[in-house]
């Protein structure tokens, strides 16, 4: 909620919570923003004059009050000439289209522009995400947010396939119920598009949704291993680990058949800083190709995939049929700017619930 204070002089103080602005007051920020921007008014006629600084007043208070909701410190980059000249870009971009799924994108853009280091890749891209965004379609930025949440985005600490499905409901499922395009003449010129703009890529080979959680996840879809296939040596370690150390065994019994063990690590990074934990020195890099080999083809088949999401989740058929249905979605590898674009939609549908840009653009 936007909280407002009198300062004593007409002007207002936008605070968000009991944050404290130093260096650069959110009534600054206005101040500023209005005076980037204030030549551009004389390039449009009289007729949509009104129009026009309604729209640029209304972009620029949005974007002062998102950054003091999300970083209230970063406020002083308004003083920066780089970041005035992407907030000149993106006001200008809103107040040329209207559309408010673009300004609430270029709102999110600016927000994260302010608080990446100039110079750096983030802010490289986030310039670059601010001048493409107007040209994107609601059904582009759609496509490229699936792709970049169901392909780059995976949950570090999933317990096991109940968990991650409560995850993929909360940050997947509702992306679907969007403006995808479907298999319409119009299809293939988005996907050009995307393209020619420079968000997209194509993949050489389509990835199910099955794959792709495989690779993430292979230690929540694992087939097992019977204890003959394990060597001795592997299983000692198990045993040292929990006897000595009280820490998780390297193996656990397989929940579809007790005969069998499967490896206790989520996904390859896991498994290697388990057993490097706990492994000597002399035995570690043999153990290690082991465990990685167990972990990697002890996993079930990606029909087997299939039945073990849908019977834990049916929405993950509807899932599945779109992503499969659809005449290019498998096949879309979104590029820095385009991944830009996405995350920012992606919190946006969230309610910045969200891991920050961080994660896939260093600052």
């Amino acid at each position: 909620m936007k909280n407002r204070i009198d300062s004593g002089d007409d002007s207002q103080n936008f605070l968000a919570g009991r944050d404290i602005h130093v260096g650069v007051t959110p009534t600054d920020a206005i101040a500023i923003s209005k005076e980037v921007v204030e030549q551009a008014l004389g390039v449009y006629s009289h007729e949509v004059r009104e129009e026009v600084e309604a729209r640029f007043r209304d972009f620029r208070e949005e974007v002062v009050q998102r950054i003091c909701q999300s970083s209230p410190a970063s406020l002083v980059a308004f003083r920066d000439v780089d970041i005035q000249a992407a907030f000149f870009e993106a006001s200008t971009a809103y107040v040329r289209t209207g559309r408010d799924d673009v300004k609430r994108s270029l709102v999110d853009l600016v927000a994260a522009r302010c608080n990446a280091k100039s110079g750096g890749l983030q802010a490289v891209v986030l310039n670059e995400a601010i001048s493409t965004v107007r040209k994107l379609t609601r059904e582009g930025i759609a496509a490229l947010t699936v792709a970049f949440v169901a392909q780059r985005v995976q949950f570090a600490d999933v317990v096991d396939l109940a968990d991650l499905n409560a995850r993929c409901k909360r940050a997947l499922f509702p992306l679907f119920d969007t403006d995808l395009p479907r298999w319409q003449p119009g299809a293939q010129a988005e996907l050009n598009h995307l393209m020619a703009v420079g968000c997209a890529t194509l993949l050489a080979e389509e990835q199910t949704l099955q794959c792709i959680l495989v690779k993430s996840y292979p230690g929540l879809f694992q087939e097992g291993h019977f204890r003959r296939a394990i060597s001795s040596d592997l299983l000692t370690v198990s045993d040292r680990m929990v006897r000595d150390y009280q820490s998780i065994p390297l193996f656990v019994p397989c929940a579809q058949d007790e005969n069998k063990l499967r490896v206790n690590a989520l996904n390859r990074a896991n498994a290697e800083t388990l057993i490097r934990t706990y492994a000597r020195p002399d035995e570690e890099r043999e153990l290690v190709e082991e465990y990685l080999f167990l972990l990697e083809n002890g996993v079930l088949n990606l029909d087997q995939v299939r039945d073990r999401l849908t019977e834990l989740d049916h929405e993950w058929e509807t899932l599945m049929f779109i992503w499969e249905d659809h005449p290019w979605l498998s096949r879309l590898e979104p590029t820095s700017v385009g991944l830009a674009i996405a995350h920012a939609n992606w919190a946006r549908l969230l309610g910045y619930e969200t891991v920050p840009l961080d994660d896939w653009l260093p600052r």
